[in-house]
């Protein structure tokens, strides 16, 4: 099994929280069962609770969730970026600019 970390982005009525992702670690032997945890139903559920964990006491509500970043953790422990939703970076990494 392989050791993932997916950064979640949370929305509530289609408003983004573009500044407050949310990470989780995941296993799973590759990328395709990956997210085919994420979008099964019954892992949904798991999937659902452990993100309110992760936010409980931010303040933050949501009614939805998608990833937006999978890392795969390497032997040091490190996250690597293997996946990203390049729809959203392409259209969101100009608005972390300063």
């Amino acid at each position: 099994m392989r050791k993932y970390l997916i950064t979640f982005l949370l929305s509530q009525d289609d408003k983004f929280y573009h500044e407050d992702t949310v990470g989780i670690e995941m296993e799973a032997n590759d990328l395709k069962e990956l997210f085919n945890l994420i979008g099964d139903v019954e892992t949904d559920e798991i999937t659902s609770s452990r993100i309110v964990r992760a936010v409980e006491g931010s303040g933050l509500v949501f009614d939805s969730y998608a990833p937006i970043v999978i890392g795969e953790f390497n032997e040091d422990g490190i996250p690597i970026i293997v996946w990203e939703d390049k729809d959203y970076r392409f259209n969101h990494e100009s608005s972390n600019l300063h």
